[in-house]
């Protein structure tokens, strides 16, 4: 235990080929043998590479600690010659006040404690002969832990002295002065240069005036060393007035994090100069991000005053807003993707829109359904585009129609004009026939009756007879001329001859008497006085009858 709370010193007085020199002792391990990565280098070719370690340990209930030493590397390789101290052969030994360590042949080396600071500066001046000033110095402290058994706690402290020294980064340790106190092989391993540079050395830099001028126990920086980029985190300990730090080469992480930043410019950049609209949300229906087109029609500016809203607080009509989140929902429950969604959309300027919309599920890792992509594309002057073709369309229906009804009525026209034109030249050829009948004829009567054949030729009429007016033109009596195209007439061409009607008297007389024409369907309907002669025209077997007067 302590006397008093006084900082000691602890140093080691070396003697080899290269002569006697002083060492402080202050790193949590130092490594002692002849190879020059070793903390502690002997300049014998009877010693070991590595031939043992120094190990720091911190005396409960004080602010000072004492030094272990170890045989061989902290690997548990021990040394060829082994490790003698105090003239004893031995594992490990907690060095007290005045032990003297044999390393093989003339190499040895004495430990001594002292908390006089005058002591260390005298005996790291370089004064070769120390021999009498080191008699002199007395133990400033009692032993607190013994090595009695020191097998039995082997594989203890070796565990615990390989932890720093068997990590593959870099541990450093300095104080208050800039005096490097501790680097372990791999801080040695990566900065070779580290001793003779010391706190010019860009690891150290600064490192001192931030931990005086701040309050900063703990703290990481990076720092650039010949191309390699060093994440280093310092721990200032303020009992031993120590800054330990604990570097780790990140310069494959940030080519990483570069190339990432890079590729999301790259992605960015796409989605921003498509015409198309990106967006995409979480399962809360939240944005998480988008593309430029989209940020502008929101009227969100850019992307990035977009993320955390809901299509509740954009300039969307709550109709829409509640369209696309149904969408949204249907997508994500059932985990399929839609495509070609046709809907409206109002732009934060006013300006409506109509948008082809797709939507599809994002997934994590395990598949599970985590929020959803969409793409739209502004489709409204197609949309305009098919509304004036199908109204083009409509219209030249409309006109087909038209037309069409034009050129059947023209048709019609035409057909009623081919129609009247074959009837007229039918009736001139009918009169010329007529005509030449009757020149033909030798009198009245003959030519009478040739015309009554034809008529009935021409007409398709069964019958033909002539009613002709007595020489004092009172009555009517039937005419020697006839025409009869059926049989069993000859009942009623007799009947007929003892006929005679008076004007307005019969058919006959009617139309005599008005020299209109006169059509009676069925004679069979008809009254005796209508037609006098219904009885006779009945057993004859005719059914219609006409009269036309003769001019």
């Amino acid at each position: 235990m302590l006397e008093s709370e006084q900082r000691i010193e602890h140093l080691l007085v070396i003697e080899d080929s290269q002569g006697k020199r002083t060492i402080a002792l202050e790193a949590a391990t130092c490594s002692v043998g002849r190879d020059l990565t070793n903390s502690i280098v002997l300049y014998s070719h009877l010693v070991s590479r590595h031939h043992a370690t120094l190990v720091r340990l911190t005396m409960p209930e004080t602010i000072t600690y004492l030094f272990r030493i170890i045989d061989g590397n902290l690997k548990g390789k021990r040394s060829k010659n082994g490790l003698i101290v105090n003239g004893s052969r031995c594992f490990s030994h907690d060095l007290q006040h005045g032990d003297v360590i044999s390393f093989g042949g003339d190499v040895r080396a004495r430990y001594y404690a002292t908390a006089n600071q005058s002591d260390v500066e005298f005996l790291t001046s370089g004064t070769e002969d120390v021999s009498g000033f080191l008699s002199n110095l007395s133990n400033p402290f009692q032993k607190l832990i013994t090595s009695d058994d020191e097998n039995s706690n082997e594989a203890a402290l070796v565990r615990l002295a390989s932890f720093p020294e068997l990590i593959s980064n870099p541990i450093l340790e300095i104080d208050l002065a800039g005096s490097i106190t501790y680097l372990n092989p791999a801080a040695l391993v990566q900065f070779p240069d580290i001793r003779e540079a010391k706190l010019q050395h860009p690891i150290l830099v600064g490192l001192v005036a931030r931990v005086e001028h701040s309050n900063e126990e703990i703290f990481v920086r990076e720092v650039e060393i010949a191309g390699k980029v060093f994440e280093q985190s310092v721990n200032y300990i303020p009992e031993s007035e120590l800054i330990r730090s604990y570097v780790v080469d990140v310069s494959d992480r940030k080519q990483i994090e570069l190339a990432l930043r890079g590729s999301e410019q790259m992605l960015q950049s796409v989605i921003d100069n498509i015409p198309q609209f990106i967006f995409w949300k979480d399962r809360n229906f939240v944005y998480l991000g988008c593309n430029c087109n989209f940020a502008q029609a929101a009227g969100a500016g850019a992307p990035e005053n977009i993320i955390g809203k809901t299509d509740y607080e954009l300039p969307w009509q709550k109709e829409e807003a509640d369209f696309f989140r149904e969408c949204d929902r249907r997508v994500m429950e059932t985990d399929t993707p839609e495509y070609r969604i046709i809907e409206p959309l109002l732009h934060a300027d006013g300006k409506q829109t109509w948008l082809e919309t797709n939507k599809v599920p994002l997934h994590d890792l395990g598949g599970n359904v985590v929020g959803i992509l969409g793409t739209f594309e502004d489709i409204t002057s197609r949309k305009q585009a098919e509304i004036d073709l199908q109204q083009a369309h409509d219209e030249l229906e409309t006109r087909v129609e038209e037309r069409t009804a034009e050129l059947r009525k023209i048709n019609e026209q035409l057909r009623d004009e081919i129609i009247e034109r074959q009837r007229a030249e039918k009736e001139a050829f009918f009169l010329q026939t007529i005509m030449q009948a009757i020149s033909e004829s030798s009198n009245f009567h003959s030519a009478l009756e040739v015309v009554l054949q034809k008529v009935c030729d021409f007409t398709g009429w069964k019958f033909g007879e002539a009613w002709i007016p007595d020489s004092d033109g009172k009555t009517l009596e039937c005419g020697p001329a006839w025409y009869g195209a059926i049989q069993n007439l000859e009942k009623f061409r007799q009947s007929s001859e003892e006929f005679r009607f008076l004007p307005a008297a019969g058919l006959p007389g009617r139309v005599w008497s008005s020299r209109y024409p006169e059509w009676l369907r069925d004679v069979s309907n008809e009254s005796d006085t209508v037609f006098l002669r219904k009885q006779f025209v009945t057993e004859a077997g005719f059914k219609s009858w006409v009269r036309h007067p003769d001019h």
